[in-house]
C-alpha cells in the first residue's frame, strides 16, 4: 500500500490490487459493451423485421453483467432501497460481485464472437 499525505487530515491511500482490478474491469466492461453493441447492430441489419421490445430489454439487461456496481445499484433500486441504503446494504457483497463478474467478463467475448461468426456465415450462404 502507498500512502500520500497531502495535509495532516487528508491522505490518499493507493492499494495496488485495487488499481489493477479497476483497470482490468474497466477495459473488460468496455470491450464487452462494444462487442455486444456490434452484435446487436449486426443482428438488426440482418433481420428485416423490427427488433422486439423483449429483445431490446434483454440486450440492455445483458449489459449490466459487465458492471457489478451498476447491477447492484439497479437491483437495490428495484427492491425499493434508496441511494444511501444501496451502499450500506451492498457494500459487503461488492467483493462477491467483482469475483463473479471477472470470469463472466472473460468468457463473454468468446461467446459473442461465436455468435457473430455464426451470423456472418449465415450471411455468406444467402
Amino acid at each position: 500500500m502507498y500512502t500520500v499525505y497531502l495535509t495532516d487530515h487528508f491522505l490518499i491511500l493507493l492499494i495496488p490490487i485495487n488499481i489493477i482490478l479497476a483497470v482490468i474491469l474497466s477495459v473488460s466492461v468496455g470491450f464487452n459493451i462494444s462487442l455486444n453493441l456490434y452484435a446487436f447492430k449486426l443482428a438488426k441489419m440482418q433481420s428485416a423485421k423490427k427488433t422486439s421490445f423483449i429483445g431490446s430489454v434483454e440486450a440492455i439487461g445483458g449489459l449490466f453483467v459487465g458492471c457489478p456496481t451498476c447491477a447492484g445499484s439497479l437491483f437495490s433500486t428495484l427492491r425499493g432501497f434508496g441511494a444511501e441504503a444501496t451502499f450500506t446494504v451492498l457494500a459487503p457483497f461488492q467483493t462477491l460481485f467483482i469475483a463473479i463478474s471477472i470470469p463472466v467478463l472473460l468468457i463473454t467475448p468468446f461467446l459473442i464472437a461465436h455468435v457473430i461468426q455464426a451470423r456472418s456465415y449465415a450471411c455468406k450462404s444467402m
